[in-house]
């Protein structure tokens, strides 16, 4: 997703659910504990917030990765803050797109001041922004939310403060999979329809025909937002 604005995160691996890894975190909650872990571990590996009891930043040159991630924090005594985050939303990639995600979306309340650094690698830039002006930028253009990122920044900015995003988040019984469905309309346009649009239930859960997929001049969603990780490649 080169350009566009997402929050910290990535693959959950092997060293997400090892021994080290529990002793890692300040809590364990029963089958995410390798979500939570990974969730943590990324955001010191990209953008250099040790999130726990102790809050820092880190300079990308002396970010642990990976199981050091995990070491430092037994060793440091600087325990990961699992107990702290609580789980949002879980979003899934549409089955048309080649590249897939099961990703669930954490929430937590962190001290002012902490700074986040971007690695350079897999990060460009790192920021702090109020939802609102987030998706103001993004109407304006030149601020690419994916579609997950922008409709939980909208949830965020209904919710208001970092506070009521946690406390809303904590008061769910479940938090059911987000899966778009994908429809080609009469202009070669493709769109992603979200559960609870119009047509949704009528859409199969399938891939649409692959020469119409590769037809397609652009990707939106049914509002005309445009969606940076399924357009396709130009040139």
């Amino acid at each position: 997703m080169g350009g566009a604005w997402v929050f910290p995160g990535g693959v959950v691996d092997e060293s997400d659910g090892s021994d080290t890894a529990r002793a890692a975190l300040d809590a364990c909650h029963g089958e995410d504990v390798a979500w939570r872990a990974a969730a943590l571990r990324e955001l010191v590996e990209e953008a250099g917030v040790w999130f726990g009891p102790t809050t820092y930043s880190l300079r990308p040159d002396e970010r642990p990765h990976g199981l050091d991630v995990y070491r430092r924090a037994v060793e440091a005594g600087h325990p990961l803050g699992a107990a702290a985050m609580a789980w949002f939303s879980n979003w899934v990639t549409p089955t048309s797109v080649p590249v897939r995600f099961d990703a669930r979306f954490y929430v937590a309340v962190t001290d002012a001041g902490v700074d986040g650094v971007a690695d350079g690698r897999e990060m460009d830039a790192v920021a702090w922004i109020d939802p609102g002006e987030a998706l103001e930028r993004a109407a304006t253009g030149g601020f690419a939310l994916p579609l997950p990122t922008r409709k939980t920044m909208e949830h965020f900015a209904v919710l208001g403060s970092p506070e009521a995003i946690v406390a809303h988040a904590r008061s769910l019984d479940d938090v059911p999979p987000i899966q778009p469905r994908i429809r080609v309309v009469g202009d070669g346009r493709v769109e992603a329809v979200l559960p609870g649009d119009p047509g949704f239930a009528a859409l199969p859960d399938a891939p649409p025909d692959p020469d119409a997929l590769a037809r397609a001049a652009r990707v939106t969603t049914i509002d005309g937002e445009s969606i940076p990780e399924l357009r396709r490649r130009e040139g």
